[in-house]
């Protein structure tokens, strides 16, 4: 087995035990929990790819958004894939903290969460969240102290943390690559397209921040942003398969 695909699949067997403990905890949290839950973290991967807009930081940031939480579809064959749409802030030892949400495509399954990642310490959180809700995203560090929010006024649930993380180099809006390794994410799971609006860095436009894609190993596009709007505060992020024009290989 290849490097690579030893490292996607332990990615695929941690997350898959995460889901199976998951399963058990939505059936707790069929009704909105309250926020003062403490739910199981686990250490993830390191930085992870976006599709979205990155901007580079040298000091305290804030970064903010709301999307559509998209339809997907989950392949019938025996894979595990995810896709998460939400906020990131990257920092100087090489991982991530975010705010998203996670759709996951388990044998077929569909499965949705609330997550917060600070330092690559992951904690999940089992509320309902339906195809359509409009979620509202905020992370922000101010010198070394991170703050997160999440919030579904559609299902009246939010969550709120707070811990101390490195020091942010760059910040991201937009969908994350969740089963990656350091050579490439795949598969990306197929999704509608995510709609982000009143996205913001430091309470301002993302007209600064530069489009970014997710990647696999071969260098091919997994998913990617599209133009921002006039006002520089959304853009949509599309799967592969939904842009147009597409090329001869079936991607953007």
């Amino acid at each position: 087995m290849r490097a690579r695909d030893r490292r996607i699949s332990s990615l695929a067997v941690g997350l898959a035990a995460m889901l199976a403990l998951g399963a058990t905890q939505m059936a707790a949290a069929a009704a909105p929990a309250p926020t003062a839950a403490r739910p199981t973290s686990r250490v993830v991967a390191t930085r992870r790819q976006l599709a979205g807009y990155l901007r580079n930081t040298t000091g305290p940031v804030s970064v903010h958004a709301a999307f559509r939480v998209p339809d997907v579809v989950c392949p019938p064959q025996d894979v595990i894939t995810a896709t998460a749409p939400g906020v990131a802030i990257y920092t100087d030892d090489g991982m991530s903290s975010s705010v998203t949400v996670d759709l996951l495509c388990v044998r077929g399954t569909e499965i949705s969460r609330g997550d917060i990642t600070y330092d690559g310490l992951e904690t999940p959180l089992y509320r309902t969240i339906v195809p359509g809700d409009w979620i509202s995203v905020t992370l922000s560090d101010r010198g070394g102290f991170a703050r997160a929010t999440i919030k579904d006024p559609a299902q009246h649930w939010s969550y709120f943390s707070k811990t101390s993380i490195h020091a942010a180099t760059e910040v991201g809006i937009g969908s994350v690559g969740l089963l990656c390794a350091g050579d490439g994410c795949e598969p990306e799971l197929q999704f509608a397209p995510v709609k982000f609006r009143a996205a913001t860095i430091d309470a301002g436009t993302i007209a600064d921040a530069a489009p970014s894609r997710i990647r696999a190993a071969d260098g091919s596009t997994q998913a990617k942003a599209g133009a921002r709007n006039p006002a520089d505060d959304g853009f949509t992020v599309t799967w592969v398969s939904t842009c147009s024009p597409v090329d001869a290989n079936g991607r953007c």
